[in-house]
């Protein structure tokens, strides 16, 4: 999340919540350095203002131009996450006493999504959370 912004002539200087800190140009925000702006920022988003015309840029999106490290980092956090859920899914539904088609089955999905996401291949989403809720099994 952003913590500051310093508004300069060609770009802005943010520092993040967790201390980083980095340069984002205007031009590779496509903002016309040579016109009047305004910019207001709170932890989640920057918003400029040239003229009438309003950009709003997300924290995470000024996080990825200002670090690049910041993308693969998070990459590897959502890598991790993934590898923790499709274990947890498989040991739940081990302990439950159920077969990947039984809980395939009470989810209303085909086998093999439930197969993806135990082997890693497929990222279970909000909606197949829920699903799996629903069917007994609270990850």
């Amino acid at each position: 999340m952003i913590q500051s912004a310093t508004h300069l002539a060609n770009g802005i200087l943010l520092t993040f919540t967790d201390g980083a800190k980095g340069f984002v140009s205007w031009h590779a925000l496509e903002v016309d350095p040579g016109m009047p702006k305004e910019v207001s920022v709170d932890p989640w988003r920057l918003v400029v203002r040239q003229g009438a015309a309003s950009l709003d840029f997300p924290w995470d999106y000024l996080r990825s131009l200002a670090d690049p490290k910041f993308l693969e980092i998070e990459r590897a956090r959502a890598q991790a996450v993934r590898l923790a859920l499709k274990e947890r899914l498989r040991a739940r539904r081990a302990a439950a006493g159920l077969s990947q088609e039984e809980l395939a089955a009470r989810c209303g999905l085909p086998p093999e999504t439930v197969q993806a996401w135990e082997e890693g291949r497929l990222a279970i989403s909000c909606l197949g959370l829920a699903r799996l809720n629903r069917a007994g099994l609270d990850l």
